[in-house]
C-alpha cells in the first residue's frame, strides 16, 4: 500500500463511457469525488456508515460501497 501525503493527487476515472480526469486529495472518497467534483449525484449518501447500500457503485464489474473506499485507491 502506498501512502500519500495531503498533496493533490492526478486521478482519471471512467463514468458511464466518460473519461474524467481530477486532482484529488487523498482523504477524499469516491462518493465525494463523484458527487461534489463531477456533479454526478445518482449516488447517495444516506448513512454515513456504508451499511444501507445507497452508495454502491460497480467498479469493474464489483459492487462497492464509495462511502468507505478513497478516490485515489487501485480497485
Amino acid at each position: 500500500m502506498k501512502i500519500l501525503g495531503s498533496q493533490e493527487v492526478d486521478l482519471s476515472l471512467n463514468v458511464n463511457n466518460v473519461s474524467y480526469s481530477l486532482k484529488l486529495e487523498p482523504r477524499v472518497t469516491l462518493l465525494d469525488a463523484l458527487r461534489e467534483n463531477l456533479g454526478l449525484m445518482g449516488t447517495k449518501k444516506a448513512c454515513d456508515r456504508g451499511e444501507c447500500g445507497a452508495c454502491i457503485i460497480l467498479v469493474n464489474g464489483r459492487r462497492i460501497n464509495s462511502y468507505m473506499t478513497l478516490g485515489t485507491d487501485k480497485k
